[in-house]
């Protein structure tokens, strides 16, 4: 086909791609921009804010020249992993391009792929090009209602910063959330879906080709995101048994082996990290990634109950291509039965499937609207079915523009001047560096910005986590020079970041000025190294 022939074919998720590269050079510029003087921004949004730091620190290493990524946020040695997307991300930041800048760039492309994976999927469920761009755009919008539970725990005053949220607004359930978090997780969904929908589609079409397809798709994923091992498994298992009559057992070991190559790069990856300490450790056992609360799931999902009660009254079957979103989220429920710690991440894209299974009735109400008239009153009506279905991306994009606002939590996405000034100069010393800070967001992003080994820092990445912490507040709060002393001197730091006057004085008191001394010194940022 030639490129003209595929542009016009295509101009529809080229043009709806456009359009979200532009909402994201937006949103993420005003953020970049809305710095107050004499501050940066980190590089975090709403969405991953901690995660991100994490991220970073791997483009920080890439920058650096490595290949094999180290943990920055762990002091005790452990092995080094290559990592599909961050090395090879991570070339790109040799060039020296500003590591948000590059972040940027890799979700613009991670969101273009997800806009044509969606309208491929959305083109097999729908039965006309109207139809098809319309779940598109409800697919990237989400038809949840969690903003609904946000507004209650409001109104009763028990929202903080960390309070826990309904899942389409603070997880990888909705797939508008997932645009606002670390690029990798864009892709993620993507190939979530396309591997998903293929190995379906290979198997009900005894499509050897379709299944090799599936397998490479789902190769990649999982070795960067071996989360989903477990749902594929149990999703390959229900393909199988729900085509093995016409399969016949050749064919069910014959896709099984092909389908199963799919494990081969996750192995290699990950196989040897198991028996890392620290990997296993801060990966395997204090990742843990829970639900959002049960009430929260109510709300959440009571759109997509109206949908399937409408279908269920309305007697409307599901279809052969719906089958694969069935299977989709069985095997995720079934997942969830399993004493998984990273349950969170089986709910991952689960808004884009309930969509799809309560398409007859968003569709109903989509031509409903479309069919009025006059012409205006169509337009009118289109119009507030697409409001109320961007709830969820108005709330997740108006609270991030209050949270860059209000002081209480600006500081988690800007820092001034001399704190990054602080960072290039523990950024160019020679040599190894434990380096920690009396501001705990702090530690959390020196390591992207210096590419040196935080004591602690975030909470999935730092092995011990609570030890290393506890020992951290004490050592933020103590007035013992003996018991500081003691604290530094067990977690081998090397540098001290101190971001305010009265910290300054404090640790001047604790710390022997012969083994502390001071090295860099701005504003009321100041880096104490041992001698």
């Amino acid at each position: 086909m030639k490129m003209k022939d595929w542009v016009g074919k295509n101009r529809f998720p080229i043009l709806l791609g456009i359009g979200l590269v532009i909402f994201e050079m937006i949103f993420f510029g005003l953020l970049w921009l809305s710095a107050p003087n004499g501050q940066q921004w980190l590089g975090d949004s709403i969405s991953n804010s901690s995660d991100l730091a994490v991220y970073l620190s791997y483009l920080k290493q890439g920058s650096q020249g490595h290949m094999l990524l180290g943990n920055l946020y762990a002091t005790e040695p452990h092995a080094l992993r290559f990592d599909p997307y961050w090395s090879v991300l991570g070339l790109l930041a040799r060039s020296g391009m500003d590591a948000r800048l590059l972040h940027e760039i890799s979700r613009w492309l991670a969101s273009v792929l997800l806009v044509f994976v969606l309208y491929v999927a959305a083109k097999d469920l729908t039965r006309s090009e109207k139809h098809a761009r319309w779940t598109t755009v409800l697919s990237l919008l989400g038809l949840n209602a969690g903003w609904l539970y946000t507004i209650w725990i409001y109104f009763f005053g028990v929202w903080r910063w960390k309070t826990e949220t309904a899942a389409d607004v603070s997880t990888e359930f909705s797939a508008f959330y997932i645009l606002l978090g670390g690029s990798h997780m864009i892709l993620s969904l993507a190939l979530l879906i396309c591997g998903l929908r293929w190995s379906w589609q290979a198997i009900s079409q005894s499509s050897m080709r379709q299944a090799w397809k599936a397998a490479l798709v789902s190769a990649y994923l999982f070795s960067f995101h071996p989360y989903f091992i477990a749902l594929f498994g149990i999703y390959f298992l229900i393909a199988l048994h729900q085509h093995r009559k016409t399969l016949g057992m050749k064919n069910i070991v014959r896709f099984s082996a092909v389908l199963s190559t799919s494990l081969i790069p996750a192995f290699i990856i990950y196989a040897p990290l198991v028996f890392d300490k620290v990997f296993a450790t801060h990966h395997l056992e204090d990742n843990q990634l829970g639900l959002s609360p049960a009430l929260s799931w109510v709300a959440t999902l009571l759109p997509t109950a109206i949908a399937l009660a409408w279908r269920w009254k309305k007697r409307i079957a599901f279809r052969n291509e719906e089958r694969w979103i069935l299977a989709w989220i069985g095997a995720s429920v079934f997942c969830l039965l399993l004493p998984l710690p990273w349950k969170r991440k089986v709910t991952e894209g689960w808004s884009v499937a309930l969509l799809y299974l309560g398409l007859p009735l968003w569709l109903t109400i989509g031509d409903w609207a479309a069919s009025r008239r006059p012409k205006f009153m169509a337009w009118i009506m289109s119009g507030l079915m697409f409001v109320a279905a961007s709830f969820g991306a108005f709330h997740l994009v108006t609270t991030q523009l209050s949270w860059i606002k209000a002081p209480e939590w600006k500081i988690y996405f800007y820092r001034p001047e001399s704190v990054f000034a602080a960072w290039r100069y523990l950024e160019n010393k020679d040599g190894r560096a434990i380096i920690t800070a009396d501001n705990f967001w702090i530690n959390c992003w020196t390591p992207p910005y210096t590419g040196k080994t935080t004591w602690v820092g975030h909470d999935h990445e730092s092995p011990d986590f609570k030890n290393k912490y506890g020992l951290w507040q004490r050592l933020t709060e103590t007035r013992d020079g003996k018991e500081a002393q003691d604290i530094l001197e067990q977690a081998g730091v090397t540098d001290l970041m101190i971001t305010s006057e009265d910290s300054l004085d404090r640790f001047t008191e604790l710390l022997p000025k012969d083994e502390w001394r001071p090295v860099f010194t701005q504003d009321q940022v100041t880096v104490l190294e041992r001698d």
